[in-house]
């Protein structure tokens, strides 16, 4: 009786263990293979400058607060290829959505990652446009 007891409450329990799970999309064209983060609901748009950093972290900030951007897809120009070592001031204004969690954008390589990059703010963005470079 007491082991059917169990049986009962774990049958009870399950389904509530697995819908309480965060519930991510598995991007599977990406090297690192890794969960893409649910976007914020509110599309925005938001000026961002480039910072001249010596760490593999966040180097685009928006007011007081540093972000990687990142490109929705591979259609979009990536803001961090208009870096190209001595254009500063480099000024983009974006149209998209922050990352709910903290982390890396898609198109870090392991490589990146085991040279200890810093997991940052996410700004992923359908639209750019380049104010300066």
């Amino acid at each position: 009786m007491n082991q059917l007891y169990r049986f009962l409450v774990l049958l009870l329990l399950i389904p509530n263990l697995i819908l309480s799970q965060d519930i991510s999309i598995r991007n599977t064209k990406s090297k690192l293979n890794k969960d893409i983060p649910l976007l914020k609901k509110k599309k925005t748009t938001v000026i961002f400058s480039y910072n001249v950093i010596g760490c593999i972290c966040p180097n685009w900030k928006n007011k007081n607060d540093f972000y990687y951007l990142e490109p929705i897809n591979n259609r979009v120009k990536n803001a961090s290829d208009l870096w190209k070592g001595n254009n500063l001031p480099l000024i983009v204004k974006l149209t998209g959505s922050l990352v709910e969690e903290n982390g890396y954008p898609n198109y870090f390589t392991d490589k990146q990652l085991n040279k200890g990059a810093k997991k940052g703010k996410v700004f992923r963005y359908t639209k750019i446009e380049v104010i300066a470079k």
